[in-house]
């Protein structure tokens, strides 16, 4: 339809309001809402006989990275899960301080970048 936001099914699926698949539910309804805020404007600008297709193509280009961004977070959800699933994690258990300086000085954790 010429008056409806342009999204696909797939991102209606990933991207509903609500269901807890964003930063928060009220943050991604008001995006969306910005989005197809956007997307109106577009046609309006364009009816008049101006061109917005930079404005159209970088809001497209942002709802292709949207759902790409939440492909990599469900595919990095699905190894974390299946590596807590595989493997048996328990608290290290350090004998003494010089246990622990050795712990330190192994993986580099006395570096200033990872203290700050």
């Amino acid at each position: 339809a010429r008056g409806a936001p342009e999204t696909s099914g797939a991102e209606r699926q990933t991207l509903r309001p609500g269901d807890g698949s964003g930063v928060g539910s009220g943050s991604l309804e008001r995006f969306l809402n910005f989005r197809a805020l956007l997307m109106l404007f577009c046609r309006t600008v364009e009816s008049a006989g101006f061109d917005a297709s930079p404005v159209r193509q970088a809001v497209l280009a942002g709802a292709i990275r949207d759902r790409a961004v939440e492909a990599a977070a469900q595919l990095c959800r699905h190894e974390l899960r299946a590596a807590v699933a595989r493997d048996k994690y328990e608290p290290l258990r350090i004998a003494g301080p010089v246990a622990l300086r050795h712990l330190v000085l192994a993986y580099g954790l006395d570096d200033e970048r990872h203290t700050q």
